[in-house]
């Protein structure tokens, strides 16, 4: 970091035997409290009429002085009942109430034993679980939370008998290049896609919701049109995405529209034609049918 200040015509501004204060804040993410910061300061000085300069240094380098901020972070935890029995939905709101974001922040929550996941929201974060003897832990990490927001999460577990309430285990790491990385064994992990039962989608559905469902889906279609670019039907998706959502939380589905949405966001500005969009239509085709 280097910072640079020029004064002109001091003179007048400036008389004998006066002093010049500077402030500048610079914010310092995960300082060491053991490191000390110098910070050398070079002052280069010209008469009017210009000539050499003359230059002077303090004798000894002086050092910034780092001022701790606390971090101001809650985690909230609840747990209710779901609209099917043996269903519950677990409810967690992390809060940055300080004034400095926050970076990578690790979650861990225990999965009780009878009882599997079976949805997770918001959909884009990634997660994985993680087999410890009879029961699994549900593992998240998050890049940044802003000063002054609200991340909340939201995932369903099925199962038998009480569901009991285990704290979550948050941990606030900071930068990555400040973090000592050290060897860890690696961990038994399975696949990341909720499991589901053997009621068929269209059965957990009302009538109302079929029909308000198969209209997104139906306007999705209509919006597919020749040239279109593979980043406009990601968008288009995850659009269609989000209003099923509104409507009910059918997590397989909704997991596997927005898996797809993704796919062709990567694609950038590729044009759909021929085989994309036979693949396409027949993505489409069959979200109607589970519907149906």
């Amino acid at each position: 970091h280097r910072l640079e200040i020029d004064l002109f015509n001091m003179a007048n501004d400036l008389p004998s035997d006066c002093s010049l204060d500077i402030s500048y804040p610079i914010i310092a993410r995960n300082p060491k409290p053991d490191k000390s910061y110098p910070i050398p300061i070079t002052v280069q000085l010209n008469t009017e009429i210009e000539g050499a300069l003359y230059i002077i240094a303090p004798s000894e380098t002086p050092e910034v002085k780092i001022k701790y901020i606390a971090r101001k972070f809650k985690t909230l935890k609840s747990i209710k009942p779901g609209s099917s029995a043996g269903e519950f939905i677990v409810s967690i709101r992390l809060q940055n109430t300080g004034n400095v974001e926050l970076e990578n922040i690790t979650f861990k929550d225990k999965i009780p034993t009878n009882f599997r996941l079976t949805n997770f929201y918001p959909m884009d974060l990634k997660y994985k679980l993680v087999q410890a003897e009879n029961e699994s832990e549900l593992n998240f990490k998050i890049e940044e939370i802003k000063a002054e927001t609200v991340l909340k999460i939201e995932y369903h577990c099925s199962g038998s008998g009480e569901y009991p309430r285990y704290e979550p285990v948050v941990n606030v790491e900071g930068r990555k290049d400040s973090i000592l990385k050290t060897a860890e064994k690696p961990e038994k992990s399975i696949t990341r896609t909720p499991e589901t039962d053997t009621t068929s989608l269209s059965e957990t559905l009302t009538m109302s919701n079929k029909s308000e469902i198969l209209d997104v889906i139906r306007n999705l279609e209509k919006n597919i049109r020749p040239g279109i670019r593979a980043i406009e039907v990601g968008n288009l998706i995850e659009y269609s995405r989000d209003l099923i959502t509104e409507i009910a939380r059918i997590g397989p589905l909704l997991h596997q529209i927005g898996q797809i949405a993704r796919e062709y966001k990567e694609l950038g500005d590729k044009i759909i034609v021929g085989e994309l969009h036979d693949k396409l239509l027949q993505n489409i085709n069959e979200w109607k049918k589970k519907i149906s």
